[in-house]
């Protein structure tokens, strides 16, 4: 502390103060009040910079008083309770603190401790502007890294102010930092998936978390189907998955694994961890089904129609048909595909409804009671839906149709 001796002050009466209203390096401007006191005393008002602690003049000399400074935290982030902040490892906590005079002089300085001591090399406490206060506030910022879990389960911070405005005084105030594993990525919602045999697969498996942005993140799987890929995960930086991590996984099924199971129903499991995660925290995991199913075959890939039986069942009155529609597509399931049976002589229907056409291209018609046995019948492939007809068509004479078959 500097001493100012301030000589020659016209003493006016035993109560007269004199109030130092501003104080720089270079000048002191002075002002007249009035105490109840027996003695002419002198107020002397710091700024940051120095502080007197007296001031003598003819009249008599008094060394002020200091207040005990108050201290005040506020904007912690992460947010704070009783006194204690939980942090991740691998995150920043600060925290605004800010000490002042009860009567208002700027006067009071601040420091801090920790216990244990941490790496002063990731903490910092400077002069920062909090919560838009136009007063410089000091943040306290400690950049706890991966690791410091272990290293720093909990860490005790005392701040200490102190008034230096005459005598000194002396305020403290502790808050506990706890510092916290590192949780592990979380997937984003993924669903169960169907997939077509010899049809690629695409599908993004996307995770992320609170340290996304300052560790590797992992996603892996050891459960992947034959022929299936899962890409290195990578950091998006942009678009809708910015500020994730995300790996590909490719398939396209076969016949023969959509044969190899019933139901052809495929559990895949993906894992995600960070790389530097602490010992023993398991990855997250996330299972998912893919169901194998065949490819559609659709009337683009009608090749042609036979009729491998065709004969007139006279005891029953009825006739019987039996063929195949072959399709340029080897594998598949047939959708909306039909045939349609007519007498070829009249173009009568003998059938109401198209013959359903199995998954391997066959079709049949027992036993289909009519008043007429047909001499010849026309099959055609149809669209079942619109009963659209298609190209394929093969006209057949019946076997054993009677005489008197309709011609």
């Amino acid at each position: 502390m500097k001493r100012f001796t301030l000589h020659n002050l016209p003493i006016l009466s035993d109560n007269t103060i004199y109030r130092v209203r501003r104080f720089t390096k270079t000048a002191l401007v002075l002002s007249m009040g009035f105490v109840i006191s027996n003695n002419s005393h002198y107020e002397i008002v710091s700024d940051a910079w120095a502080g007197a602690t007296s001031v003598t003049s003819s009249g008599t000399s008094q060394t002020p008083q200091a207040a005990k400074p108050v201290i005040t935290l506020s904007d912690s982030s992460p947010s704070m309770t009783n006194n204690v902040i939980y942090v991740e490892e691998g995150h920043s906590v600060s925290l605004c603190v800010q000490a002042t005079d009860p009567n208002g002089y700027n006067s009071v300085s601040l420091s801090y401790t920790a216990t244990p001591s941490i790496n002063t090399s990731n903490t910092s406490f400077v002069y920062s502007a909090c919560s838009g206060s136009s007063l410089q506030i000091p943040k306290f910022t400690w950049h706890t890294q991966l690791g410091d879990a272990a290293n720093y389960p909990s860490v005790a911070i005392k701040f200490t102010a102190t008034n230096s405005y005459g005598t000194t005084a002396v305020s403290n105030r502790t808050i506990h930092i706890v510092v916290q594993n590192a949780s592990q990525p979380l997937f984003d919602s993924l669903s169960n998936q169907t997939v077509t045999v010899g049809v690629p697969f695409t599908m993004p498996i996307v995770a992320t978390g609170s340290s996304s942005s300052i560790d590797t993140v992992f996603i892996t799987s050891s459960t992947l189907p034959k022929g299936a890929k899962l890409g290195k995960a990578v950091y998006v930086k942009s678009g809708t998955y910015a500020g994730k991590w995300m790996s590909t996984f490719k398939w396209t099924p076969t016949e023969a694994q959509y044969k190899a199971v019933d139901p052809s129903i495929y559990s895949v499991s993906f894992l995600a961890k960070y790389k530097n995660v602490a010992a023993g925290l398991s990855p997250t995991q996330s299972d998912l089904k893919f169901t194998v199913v065949p490819p559609v075959i659709n009337d683009t890939a009608i090749k042609q129609i036979t009729v491998s039986k065709v004969a007139w069942v006279a005891a029953k009155n009825a006739l019987t048909a039996t063929g195949t529609v072959k399709f340029t597509q080897k594998f598949g399931m047939v959708t909306n595909i039909g045939v349609m049976l007519t007498n070829a002589t009249t173009g009568e229907a003998i059938t109401s409804a198209p013959i359903t056409v199995a998954d391997n291209g066959q079709w049949k018609l027992l036993n289909q009671t009519l008043a007429n046995a047909p001499c010849s019948i026309t099959a055609r492939v149809v669209h079942i839906d619109n009963s659209q007809q298609d190209a394929a068509v093969i006209t057949k004479a019946v076997n054993k149709a009677p005489a008197g078959c309709t011609k």
